[in-house]
């Protein structure tokens, strides 16, 4: 089973409805990190702002409908030229957004499967992965890793100098921390 860095992040809002009461995510405290490895060196790239739609019944335990997008000018690897040169890569002018749509998460124990569609360079597919949801009091945390292959969505395999390559495929690390309020 294939797991994806962009539907991983369909939690990534600042709050939402959850029966009756708000998740609101502590953006201090969350991350999601891309792990990228190349020849030389390895860096990590971070998501910086989110867009996303959420329906969450009262009734259920998981999410019914979410819709997650986000500018890939807002994805930074903390190297100025290195996002130019991700931005060029990833032909921004044609595709500057990377958007994910729920298609059916299910709960298993302590397990989220979920499934959904990712639309990344102007190409859709669909992907699925598992989100471990934790909840003390309050506090909720959502765990998942999981690996995004940008061959997938139709980008080169990134080469300089004939020798240094980047890997195509991302390790993902995705750890959001939020807390559940009553709604007034």
């Amino acid at each position: 089973m294939r797991r994806f860095l962009s539907l991983s992040l369909l939690l990534l809002t600042c709050s939402f409805a959850l029966g009756q009461s708000t998740f609101e995510l502590d953006l201090n405290q969350s991350h999601i990190q891309a792990k990228v490895s190349a020849t030389a060196h390895s860096f990590d790239a971070v998501v910086q702002k989110f867009d996303s739609e959420i329906d969450w019944p009262e009734t259920t335990s998981v999410p019914a409908m979410t819709r997650f997008s986000f500018d890939l000018k807002d994805l930074k690897t903390d190297n100025d030229k290195r996002d130019r040169e991700m931005l060029h890569w990833l032909e921004y002018e044609k595709a500057p957004r990377m958007t994910f749509t729920l298609t059916q998460i299910e709960q298993t124990g302590g397990v989220w499967h979920v499934r959904g569609q990712i639309e990344l360079h102007q190409v859709t597919r669909e992907v699925q992965f598992n989100l471990f949801p934790t909840t003390t009091g309050t506090h909720t945390q959502l765990k998942g890793q999981f690996a995004l292959d940008t061959q997938d969505y139709n980008l080169p395999i990134i080469k300089k100098f004939g020798f240094l390559k980047v890997n195509p495929v991302l390790q993902i690390q995705l750890d959001l921390v939020g807390d559940t309020k009553a709604k007034f």
